[in-house]
């Protein structure tokens, strides 16, 4: 688990994957700063995972941008 130290007491972003079926957090990942780095991580956690992805249905959603996938 994630330590305050290493963070040194900065902003921590928190991204995660969530199973809208079972409520089950999938994968998640925390890093300093917001960026395709920590996605890269958490999707890589997702698909080690779960590596049959046919049928799957992707959905991203932010104050920015919203997007879904279907794989």
């Amino acid at each position: 688990m994630y330590h305050n130290s290493i963070f040194h007491g900065e902003k921590c972003y928190f991204s995660a994957i969530l199973d809208m079926h079972t409520n089950e957090i999938i994968s998640y990942d925390l890093s300093l700063h917001p960026n395709l780095d920590q996605i890269k991580r958490m999707l890589e956690q997702a698909f080690n995972k779960f590596p049959k992805t046919e049928g799957l249905i992707m959905h991203s959603g932010s104050r920015m941008a919203v997007s879904t996938f279907i794989l």
